[in-house]
């Protein structure tokens, strides 16, 4: 249930200045003495304090997010068979063991967003959505900079946020203008929004720029209250940490439904005979040239990386570099010597022979996320040798 108040964070709160008032103020050549000094300090101190924040701003990292046209949906918390298909995804991170992926597209008249896996057991987490629709880049809130909450109501401010109540009067109801989205989080855990673009006199052109930020909550209103966010450095009370996103034209997606026979979807937890199954399914997908299959094994926005390279980053990559619709231009071959898995922590690794032009022995570390794959870490040497030769008689 949403909370029917919200006291302001700290850093809202105003701060009062003492002056040096009762004391006797210097006159004369010691009045001149201090003020050269303080000034000699002050520009020590500005000399060693400002390229340093300087350099703070310049090193801050921004995200670009590219939000594509697509298809209008059903706000009905269903993700329904292809609705999402043209839709780009985000993950936040609220543990280690429980992610919230977050899909969003754009169409002539709406943005739409779909937050799903905000049930876990007992508990509950209620999504937000923040649009910065001037693009700023402000440092506080103001008008154009919009809050939009769901959770068994609907909440909206414009130039502030976790505006529940206002002068005594509760703000929140199960309908709001503009825009709309499923309350509470369905069975399943979804929350989806549709937002007009006309609540900010938004053009549905291609290049339109807005700041962007997803954040799920426990909304207990009170100290205990806590807030998970995507991009993960953003800062609720600071515009110019959410992402910068552009509208784009539709993308060709790769599709999320897997086939029929395919053991990659969504679910829980993995088994480790589950996991056993996955991983054979992308060495067969691979070695029949299916990339489709290969892809669908892993989440939208996942890492696959041989490091020290930064790797492929989303299943759309991924799909491209097993080859595509096309294929590869010569026979991938991947076999399994190892597979074990750890159920507790969905964490699994594999012992493996690839061969693509190239020979290599090697190990890979991965990381589960509701059943598919979120993170791929391999590590790998090129060997002509066969497995048996290449480990020796270090063989179990």
């Amino acid at each position: 249930m949403s909370p029917s108040s919200q006291s302001l964070p700290k850093e809202f709160k105003r701060v009062g200045i003492q002056t040096n008032r009762g004391l006797p103020r210097p006159t004369g050549r010691y009045q001149n003495f201090l003020t050269n000094k303080l000034h000699l300090v002050s520009l020590i101190v500005a000399a060693l304090l400002c390229p340093t924040a300087h350099t703070a701003v310049q090193e801050q990292e921004v995200v670009h997010l590219g939000v594509a046209q697509g298809q209008g949906i059903a706000v009905d918390g269903e993700l329904g068979s292809g609705e999402w298909d043209d839709a780009g995804v985000v993950t936040i991170e609220v543990t280690p063991h429980w992610n919230v992926p977050i899909r969003y597209k754009y169409d002539r008249e709406n943005l739409y967003f779909a937050f799903s896996g905000l049930r876990r057991g007992t508990e509950i987490l209620y999504p937000e959505v923040l649009i910065d629709s001037r693009s700023q880049r402000n440092e506080s809130w103001s008008p154009g900079v919009w809050w939009f909450h769901a959770s068994n109501n609907l909440c909206e401010a414009d130039g502030a946020h976790d505006v529940y109540t206002l002068n005594g009067v509760f703000q929140c109801s199960h309908t709001k203008p503009g825009w709309s989205a499923n309350i509470p989080p369905s069975d399943n855990g979804v929350v989806e929004f549709r937002i007009s673009l006309s609540k900010f006199s938004l053009s549905p052109d291609v290049g339109t720029k807005i700041r962007l930020a997803f954040d799920v909550t426990n909304a207990t209103g009170n100290d205990q209250q806590k807030w998970s966010f995507w991009p993960p450095n953003a800062k609720l009370g600071v515009p110019s940490t959410w992402a910068e996103a552009v509208l784009t034209r539709s993308n060709a997606r790769v599709p999320s439904d897997p086939p029929r026979d395919n053991p990659c979807h969504e679910r829980d937890q993995l088994t480790a005979e589950q996991f056993v199954s996955l991983m054979q399914t992308i060495a067969d997908a691979w070695n029949s040239g299916d990339a489709i299959k290969a892809a669908s094994c892993f989440v939208e926005d996942a890492i696959y990386s041989a490091p020290p390279s930064s790797g492929h980053h989303g299943r759309q990559k991924l799909y491209d570099y097993f080859g595509g619709k096309q294929g590869r231009p010569l026979p991938m071959r991947m076999t399994w010597h190892h597979l074990i898995f750890d159920p507790s922590k969905q964490i699994g690794f594999g012992e493996y022979t690839f061969r693509y032009r190239i020979q290599t022995h090697g190990i890979v570390i991965v990381k589960i996320d509701r059943g598919l794959i979120r993170n791929w870490r391999e590590y790998e040497v090129q060997s002509g040798q066969n497995w048996e030769d290449f480990i020796g008689a270090n063989s179990f």
